[in-house]
């Protein structure tokens, strides 16, 4: 998860005298792509939460692995029922409000557990609509296959941290974009793009963009918050404010010289805005399109015609960035 190193438990184990080594020993367990789906029932609408899940579970287990002894490992099968249980328990207004009870409840029964981590990926639907009205029950999948993500790590000794972001989000300036300025050497042989160069002034900027932010660390609380319904409302807040930052003015845009340029203002300008957000991570594949030659045919093409070079299958661009709120000395 892009923006959220995570430290394993750490042991020095004692080997028999027959190893004449000496080794640190790091473990983790836990139970991967859990799909949980919810249907919170309300009588003015229904609210689907179509989640994949992941639990990681840390803390003293490590007869586990030098001796085969499984008294203080909780397994992987019960790790993934209690996905479900505490879908069923607890009422919850965003993946994030779930991941926190998932977490806290690992910690909170299994005194041996130092750090319960759940991700969440979680599936869009779309509220239908029938002649204009938002439909109580029926949805669609959505035209935007982008994944709302989240983590949470529930530490007993440091504490609560969430992740929320996106993946796989779908992002196109079609101009107002641009690429100068850069080294070249000799193996260099793209063109420079720039506003001051008549044969290629702009370029069509796209991506599939993962974006996520880490919410300041706050104290363990085994039981839930009022601040635990704020996710939702904070999360639309920040995206929106990054994506008016990507596409500027509505009748104008805003020029990029860069995607490292973008992406930097964008993290800036959340961080600057949410107080409560110490750092922000992109990673920003390209998608390139490569204007198609029709000189050969006769045609001026003035770039609106263009070859889409796909992900996975050619090579493209990476530009990642993350940015850390610096804590004041003062």
């Amino acid at each position: 998860f892009g923006s959220s190193q995570i430290l394993r438990s750490c042991w020095s184990p004692t080997l028999p005298e027959t190893m004449p080594i000496e080794v640190t020993a790091e473990g983790a367990y836990g139970k991967q792509l859990v799909p949980v789906v919810k249907v919170v029932k309300r009588p003015e609408a229904h609210t689907v939460f179509d989640m994949v899940v992941q639990t990681i579970l840390e803390g003293d287990f490590l007869e586990a692995y030098t001796q085969g002894d499984n008294a203080r490992i909780l397994p992987t099968e019960t790790q993934k029922n209690t996905c479900y249980a505490i879908a069923m328990k607890c009422d919850f207004d965003s993946v994030e409000e779930y991941a926190l009870h998932l977490g806290r409840h690992f910690i909170s029964t299994q005194k041996h557990i130092t750090k319960a981590i759940v991700t969440v990926d979680a599936n869009q639907w779309t509220r239908f609509q029938v002649q204009g009205k938002p439909h109580q029950h029926v949805f669609t999948g959505p035209a935007d296959p982008s994944k709302h993500t989240c983590q949470v790590v529930i530490c007993r000794t440091q504490g609560e941290t969430v992740t929320s972001g996106v993946r796989d989000l779908q992002l196109m300036k079609t101009t107002q974009s641009g690429f100068a300025g850069f080294i070249v050497d000799q193996y260099t042989d793209i063109k420079p793009v720039d506003p001051s160069v008549a044969a290629s002034p702009d370029r069509v900027l796209c991506t599939n963009a993962t974006m996520n932010w880490t919410y300041a660390v706050k104290p363990l609380r085994l039981e839930g918050s009022p601040e635990d319904k704020e996710y939702k409302k904070k999360n639309e807040d920040i995206l929106t404010l990054m994506l008016e930052k990507f596409a500027g003015p509505a009748d104008t845009g805003v020029y990029s010289k860069s995607v490292q340029e973008t992406v930097y203002q964008m993290g800036v300008d959340a961080m600057q805005v949410h107080s409560d957000v110490d750092a922000v991570f992109f990673r920003l594949p390209n998608v390139h399109h490569y204007v198609y030659n029709l000189d050969k045919f006769g045609m001026k093409n003035p770039n609106v015609v263009f070859q889409k070079a796909g992900i996975p299958n050619n090579a493209s661009g990476l530009i990642e960035l993350r940015l850390t709120r610096k804590v004041s000395k003062l």
